[in-house]
């Protein structure tokens, strides 16, 4: 008979495994914007990582979660 813990084993695998993911995605990301600006120093001046909704013009739209900008 299993308890309320048997499935807690997978849920962690999920999460670490998960993260896994996440924290490969980010250091492909971070490699990429050194390799487009070596020349930022991301200790001093870091770089933006998505469009602000505060700072769009009313002629730009922004979607995927700020992400991609297009013309209305």
């Amino acid at each position: 008979m299993s308890g309320p813990s048997s499935g807690c084993g997978f849920l962690m695998s999920v999460v670490v495994h998960g993260d896994l993911a996440l924290n490969e995605q980010e250091k492909e990301l971070n490699q990429r914007l050194r390799r487009l600006y070596p020349a930022v120093n991301e200790q001093e001046t870091p770089l933006p990582r998505s469009w602000s909704p505060k700072d769009k013009f009313s002629y730009i739209g922004l979607s995927q979660n700020n992400l991609r900008v297009h013309y209305k």
